[in-house]
């Protein structure tokens, strides 16, 4: 869970964590193809990477390669913002 520093137009983002979580700082979440990641909000309705802008909060669920500080996500959640 964090926030996003960049857009993922271009088919990945950085991502800055929020603290408590399994490492600090930022990751870079790569999505491999639009088609093969879960992008939703929290009503269920269906999003796509073109969503995901700089300061959303954002929660992934995938798997975290700390030592490249790089994420493969399965399932992005596109939090409201305040």
């Amino acid at each position: 869970t964090g926030t996003a520093l960049t857009d993922a137009a271009d088919g990945d983002f950085v991502l800055s964590l929020d603290s408590g979580q399994v490492v600090d700082g930022e990751v870079t979440v790569e999505i491999p193809d639009a088609g093969a990641v879960l992008i939703q909000d929290p009503c269920g309705s269906m999003m796509s990477r073109d969503d995901i802008m700089v300061d959303s909060d954002i929660t992934v669920i995938g798997l975290l390669d700390a030592d490249l500080d790089s994420m493969a996500p399965f399932a992005i959640l596109i939090l409201p913002g305040d």
